[in-house]
């Protein structure tokens, strides 16, 4: 996986993640509570332990299937946007 940061210039740094970092952070990202208002905002209720499995099976057949696969992007208030891509 890699993530790419464009600053409001529009110039872009990508740093390559190892998969089992990646699939911390998008586990992080539906199990933490620190989330918990983003995910309302996508209408992402809590989900089960066996909800949470099955997505991450779904991202790791991604993650071998398909190469350079937009999977989320994030804007931050500064103006930032950050692109995880598989």
């Amino acid at each position: 996986m890699k993530i790419c940061n464009v600053s409001r210039k529009g110039k872009e740094k990508t740093k390559r993640v190892p998969n089992t970092i990646a699939f911390s952070m998008i586990k992080t990202f539906f199990t933490s509570k620190e989330y918990k208002e983003i995910r309302e905002d996508f209408s992402i209720d809590n989900l089960s332990k066996k909800q949470i499995e099955i997505f991450m099976d779904d991202v790791r057949e991604l993650f071998r299937s398909y190469k350079d696969l937009e999977v989320m992007t994030i804007e931050r208030e500064d103006g930032e946007i950050e692109k995880y891509i598989l």
